[in-house]
């Protein structure tokens, strides 16, 4: 079986299902093969949102340290890429590969019952964070913005053992 999904329908699907805003002079939606697009890419975005399965979902395109590299390498320094994978035994590759490119700037977002895991990976020097400072951070932007901000930090932390003060 054949599968075609047009491009139009991935952009209208990215509006309607994952709340993705029109594009601006801060956003730019590109339909091309990343890793294509990526070679040309250095130091130009602050953050990606990487998914890197193909049409049907049958496994990931893009699943190694090189192509993990090319996304740090088109990252600003103290920029964030996200990573959609699959659970179970492809996530542990996966979050192997992509600590490797990333010098072991992590973090895991915990299991979803669809089955999928998002990877955070950073750019840069490690910097410090604290869990309190985080904490008012997350009731801050669950007040102002109306976002489930102190439940996706508390299930960060845990998932992480983030405690006290932590670098990533």
């Amino acid at each position: 079986m054949l599968l075609h999904i047009r491009q139009e329908d991935v952009y209208m699907a990215s509006r309607m299902w994952f709340k993705m805003p029109d594009d601006d002079d801060h956003l730019e939606v590109v339909f091309e093969d990343c890793k294509k697009y990526l070679a040309g890419a250095a130091n130009t975005a602050d953050w990606l949102l990487v998914d890197i399965y193909d049409a049907e979902a049958w496994g990931p395109v893009y699943d190694d340290v090189p192509f993990y590299r090319l996304c740090k390498k088109a990252l600003r320094d103290g920029g964030i890429s996200s990573y959609n994978v699959f659970g179970g035994e492809d996530f542990t590759k996966s979050l192997d590969n992509i600590s490797k490119a990333f010098d072991g700037r992590v973090l895991v977002m915990p299991d979803v019952a669809e089955g999928n895991r998002i990877i955070l990976a950073k750019k840069g020097p490690k910097e410090n964070y604290s869990v309190e400072l985080l904490d008012q951070r997350a009731a801050e932007l669950q007040a102002s913005r109306h976002l489930p901000a102190k439940k996706i930090w508390k299930k960060l932390k845990q998932e992480n053992n983030l405690k006290g003060e932590f670098q990533f």
